[in-house]
């Protein structure tokens, strides 16, 4: 369990969250989770290379040629903004509800690593800087902190729309069951919501996962935050 000093870091972070005045929203446009492979091509381009996790091997996109979307291996991207450069892993799993010898490759999670590492009291900038997480958001997310340490190593904040529509739920259950793969019931966990996680150590944020995935650490609701400008 956390400290009484750790407890007073995270409420203040809390705080910071809810006030801070974000900073202009990066306007590139956001890919978002249910996406197709080709759709967040469009958008991102060609990835700089092909990760399998499974082997922890990474191969270049000069090296291999374009390799189309797969649940495979992570398509890996190196993304620049005025705030800092990030690590852009994207994760995608099969959905054959279309067609079951085809089907088609969609994006289920979002891993943004931080190459330089920024405050936790500086939230509300990373947030800002990640088009995702406005979409994502809309106009508001709840935002809460793990109960206890990660099996990560890392604490974490959780951000959820504060206002979803059954439609959206909906969506959130299907992706998060990686198309029906895993349907609700089958695992003991509270129900999938569209989640943005920001991952800090010692006091630096380290990485914002944004996916579909419940989990059993999430603490309660202890402030708010609001895009800046329109969500795409």
């Amino acid at each position: 369990m956390r400290s009484a000093l750790k407890v007073a870091f995270v409420t203040a972070a809390y705080v910071q969250c809810a006030i801070v005045s974000a900073q202009a929203p990066n306007r590139r446009a956001p890919i978002k989770l249910g996406m197709s492979g080709t759709e967040v091509r469009k958008i991102l381009g060609t990835p700089l290379m092909y990760r399998d996790m499974k082997a922890h091997r990474a191969v270049s996109s000069d090296q291999a040629g374009v390799l189309p979307p797969s649940k495979d291996y992570d398509d890996v991207y190196e993304l620049t903004t005025s705030l800092n450069t990030y690590e852009l892993r994207t994760e995608y799993g099969l959905d054959d509800s279309e067609s079951r010898l085809h089907p088609v490759p969609r994006l289920i999670v979002m891993h943004f690593e931080l190459d330089r590492r920024i405050s936790i009291n500086d939230v509300a900038k990373i947030l800002s800087d990640l088009p995702e997480v406005a979409a994502l958001c809309g106009a508001e997310c709840t935002v809460s902190g793990t109960t206890e340490r990660s099996s990560v190593g890392d604490d974490s904040l959780y951000l959820h729309p504060r206002v979803m529509t059954p439609a959206e739920k909906a969506e959130a259950e299907r992706v998060g069951s990686i198309f029906g793969m895993f349907p609700a019931g089958t695992l003991p966990l509270p129900e999938r919501k569209p989640t943005v996680n920001v991952y800090y150590n010692q006091g630096s944020i380290t990485q914002v996962r944004i996916g579909e995935d419940p989990s059993s650490l999430e603490g309660p609701v202890k402030a708010t935050w609001r895009p800046q400008g329109p969500a795409n």
